[in-house]
């Protein structure tokens, strides 16, 4: 029976010295993954902090696009309503201040001097 015992407490032992080994193994896998999530958390960090910022720049680039839309749309409706104003110039020809057409531009088609105008207007 001794030898029994003893034989079982080496077996026992051997047993021991197996499950250490293998401890040993995983303790060191576990130290390895937890190197490696570490390394993943730190490029995690880093990664969210640059999506950061490039969400940053681009509202900025967002509102600098508004802004140019915005500026163009006006530039263009004022360039169309002076397109307006010259086509209207044109039709209706050049205007004093007093809303009256030149004399000039009424002589000068018929050939007449302003003077000769006047006096054929008047009746004299």
């Amino acid at each position: 029976m001794l030898l029994d015992d003893l034989d079982a407490l080496r077996r026992l032992n051997a047993r021991i010295e197996q499950l250490q080994a293998e401890l040993a193994k995983l303790e060191a896998e576990k130290n390895s993954l937890e190197a490696s999530a570490a390394g993943h958390r730190a490029d995690f960090e880093h990664e969210r902090d640059r999506c950061d910022k490039l969400m940053a720049e681009t509202l900025v680039l967002t509102k600098v696009a508004m802004s140019a839309r915005e500026n163009a749309a006006r530039l263009e409706g004022e360039m169309s309503a002076r397109r307006g104003r010259r086509l209207w110039g044109r039709l209706l020809g050049p205007r004093r201040a007093s809303g009256r057409r030149p004399a000039e531009t009424s002589v000068t088609s018929s050939g007449s001097s302003p003077r000769q105008v006047v006096t054929a207007a008047a009746g004299i």
